[in-house]
């Protein structure tokens, strides 16, 4: 039972995780949207190298499309 008004039913650790997630995806979200003007430091590792690729990919895939008769 609930003894004040403030109180919540929800575990603490699975709100704190939920915070986490919103934030973070608050931030995400703010650094696509402004985009960044200082260019990426390349990575020289293969697994650097598809990261990176996959991280470019993400702004130029939504304005290819290709519309089909």
């Amino acid at each position: 039972m609930l003894t004040t008004l403030h109180e919540s039913p929800v575990k603490p650790k699975l709100l704190e995780k939920a915070t986490a997630r919103r934030t973070a995806h608050r931030v995400m979200a703010k650094k696509k949207r402004k985009g960044s003007d200082k260019k990426q430091k390349v990575s020289r590792s293969a697994q650097g190298e598809q990261r990176q690729a996959r991280r470019d990919s993400w702004n130029t895939t939504r304005r290819q499309v290709i519309k089909v008769p």
